[in-house]
């Protein structure tokens, strides 16, 4: 009879530790980011899809991840971001393949950026920022293509070609 009792504690205290993620009222700023590989993903020579390195950045501030190469953020971000940078994490994503990551940001962390390694660096979109809202879960679903990242459904995300506010420079 106690071990039930221990067991059905221990459930208990797994379950809600699962509703803490959908608190309304929790002051941690949560980023769920959909990652989707397209049919096209990053061609090769051939015009055949292939795998994309995909890292996924935490900042406090996106001016050094917006005014960087991309071969200096890929080999060196931790340098070229310095404190700006908080966490990073890298994955392989494949055509038609849907990752999808949960993330509870730091209280000094502002914005998620994304890069990923296109074979064609020249004419592709390579990287993504989004701003988080502190205290505010963000829903972030990003399309990777033959041509570039592209997210179109939040309004708070934009393109790095994209002018940032004038509060955020």
């Amino acid at each position: 009879m106690a071990r039930l009792r221990i067991m059905s504690l221990l459930l208990m205290a797994v379950l809600l530790s699962g509703c803490s993620w959908m608190n309304p009222y929790s002051d941690i700023t949560k980023v769920n980011i959909r990652l989707n590989g397209s049919d096209y993903l990053n061609p090769d020579l051939r015009g055949r899809p292939s795998p994309v390195v995909v890292r996924i950045f935490e900042l406090k501030n996106a001016v050094n991840f917006t005014n960087a190469d991309f071969f200096s953020l890929y080999n060196d971000a931790k340098n070229v971001l310095g404190d700006d940078l908080v966490a990073v994490e890298e994955m392989e994503l494949t055509p038609r393949q849907k990752i999808h990551l949960r993330y509870r940001i730091a209280e000094t962390s502002q914005y998620v950026g994304i890069i990923a390694a296109y074979r064609d660096l020249s004419t592709a979109t390579w990287r993504y920022v989004v701003k988080t809202v502190p205290k505010e879960k963000l829903y972030v679903n990003v399309v990777l293509t033959s041509d570039g990242i592209y997210q179109n459904t939040d309004p708070r995300a934009y393109k790095v070609n994209e002018t940032l506010p004038m509060n955020e420079r």
